[in-house]
């Protein structure tokens, strides 16, 4: 009886991955959307200060969200043995100072945050 209800939950535990990896894959598509029309709107020259302060803050979000419903079917991919890993070059420049912009909202007032990253 006992092997009956685990394989029970195991079906259950694989049903809901897939339903989370097909949800994710299901936002992607509009979600690269709104982060275009978002890179559209600031490349134009006839948008406020306000507005373009207001769309780098919509784009960062998306970029966020992005990267989140990435890592979801990445975990897919993981469980189901398929994902593969490439290694590549990166900008370390770039990426500290994506961490601290996404920190600098949370700093009380008063902090300065500064990196240093060699070349």
């Amino acid at each position: 009886m006992e092997s009956k209800q685990q394989a029970v939950l195991a079906k259950e535990k694989e049903s809901r991955e897939l339903l989370f990896s097909s949800m994710a894959d299901q936002l992607r598509s509009p979600l690269h959307g709104m982060i275009g029309l978002t890179q559209n709107l600031l490349s134009r020259s006839d948008i406020s200060d306000c507005a373009a302060v207001k769309l780098r803050v919509m784009l960062a979000s998306g970029r966020k969200l992005s990267a989140l419903v990435n890592d979801i079917l990445d975990d897919g991919a993981i469980k189901r043995k398929a994902l593969v890993i490439a290694q590549e070059r990166v900008n370390l420049q770039e990426v500290v100072e994506k961490v601290c912009g996404s920190l600098r909202p949370f700093m009380k007032k008063g902090v300065t945050l500064h990196t240093l990253v060699g070349s």
